[in-house]
């Protein structure tokens, strides 16, 4: 998977997560469904050691974190507007967005280390 397709699973994920998010399904801080985060597991012996490796897995899990705390406000407040907590100046909005940024960042690095472009 490279740079776009590991930020495509991302987004996928998160849509995933909204939808479920709106139909009031319970939903933890491991989503087994999640593409991303089984690259993320599939890719850690080969990137592990580079600290914008951990910064991208950080990121997602915090991502999922944030989700899994939304999910329980919905539990008690059905009034949330899930689409609105996905916001651009909201918790899970930031969590959500600094995925992809961890994922370029990531990517600079195995370029300027000479790796293949599907390293990263």
């Amino acid at each position: 998977m490279n740079a776009a397709d590991a930020i495509q699973a991302h987004l996928q994920c998160t849509a995933r997560l909204t939808a479920r998010l709106k139909r009031m399904r319970h939903i933890d801080g491991a989503d087994g469904q999640c593409e991303f985060l089984r690259w993320v597991r599939k890719s850690e012996t080969r990137l592990g050691h580079l600290p914008e490796f951990s910064a991208v897995r950080r990121a997602h899990e915090t991502f999922h974190i944030v989700a899994a705390g939304l999910a329980q406000r919905l539990q008690a407040d059905a009034l949330i507007d899930v689409d609105r907590e996905f916001g651009t100046h909201t918790n899970l909005g930031a969590a959500s967005s600094s995925v992809p940024t961890a994922i370029r960042i990531l990517e600079k690095r195995v370029r300027a280390a000479g790796a293949s472009h599907d390293a990263c």
